[in-house]
């Protein structure tokens, strides 16, 4: 029987490009061929988006539906935080506030960074709790909207060789400020999936110093759910602005066009 793979597009949706696609068909898809795959989408109708750590990029235009000109999603889901003033909205402003009081891991961007970082697993966790059907897949790929691959997945077999069933799996270039960066996960166990998106309801209920990538390895440690790396694979990041930059968002080189 064929095995059913999940891939979900997750965070804030800004421009998703043909190149971008293309590059995924080309690098990411040659290695689920062997799976039936389900497209599932959450993000937020935001029409606008800033990052101050990300090196001049400013503030920029989101597209939450420019995914849908590439891809037939199975299901989608908009987590609602575009509206300011709502209730959730309103508790991560509360929750940035108290997380401060911790330490300032962004240093003087931290207050932004921090309510960004929350917007997005909240929305991992907004998908996670609407994933009724989670127990017909066989494998899941998380990734966010504004990755641009640039070199092979590889093969699963090699990727899985020595590995357990609740391993999740990073690219080669995801370790950093002494965590896990989270822009992309696989994962082969509905238990993994569901403990790497309930980060938010964690720190809420349990407020400490957090830095995005450390408290996402802490968090999978505290499950028991070790970290591996995906063999020689890596990413960049196509910025909102169409600078591509590399995984820690620093430019490396000139703008991408956009050739949707």
């Amino acid at each position: 029987m064929t095995q059913q793979l999940a891939i979900v597009f997750f965070g804030q949706a800004k421009t998703y490009t043909k190149e971008q696609h293309e590059n995924f068909t080309k690098f990411v898809l040659p290695s689920f061929a062997d799976y039936n795959i389900h497209y599932f989408h959450v993000t937020t109708k935001r029409l606008s988006f800033e990052n101050p750590r990300n090196h001049g990029e400013g503030r920029v235009a989101c597209h939450p539906d420019s995914l849908q000109m590439f891809i037939n999603f199975h299901n989608q889901w908009h987590d609602g935080l575009e509206d300011e003033d709502s209730l959730i909205n309103q508790k991560i402003r509360a929750l940035t506030k108290e997380l401060l009081t911790f330490g300032k891991p962004w240093g003087k961007y931290s207050t932004q960074s921090l309510i960004n970082s929350l917007r997005q697993v909240y929305s991992l966790e907004f998908f996670y709790k609407r994933f009724i059907n989670i127990h017909h897949y066989d494998l899941f790929l998380l990734l966010r909207s504004d990755l641009f691959f640039t070199n092979p997945l590889g093969k699963l077999n090699r990727t899985f060789e020595s590995s357990r069933h609740n391993d999740v799996f990073v690219p080669t270039n995801a370790w950093m400020r002494g965590g896990c960066n989270d822009r992309l996960m696989l994962t082969r166990s509905a238990f993994s999936l569901g403990t790497y998106c309930s980060r938010f309801s964690r720190i809420l209920h349990q407020p400490e110093f957090y830095s995005a990538e450390q408290y996402c390895l802490k968090h999978l440690y505290r499950n028991e759910i070790h970290v591996k790396q995906i063999p020689e694979f890596e990413q960049k990041l196509l910025r909102g602005n169409g600078k591509l930059t590399n995984y820690l968002g620093l430019i490396e080189n000139a703008s991408v066009q956009n050739r949707n």
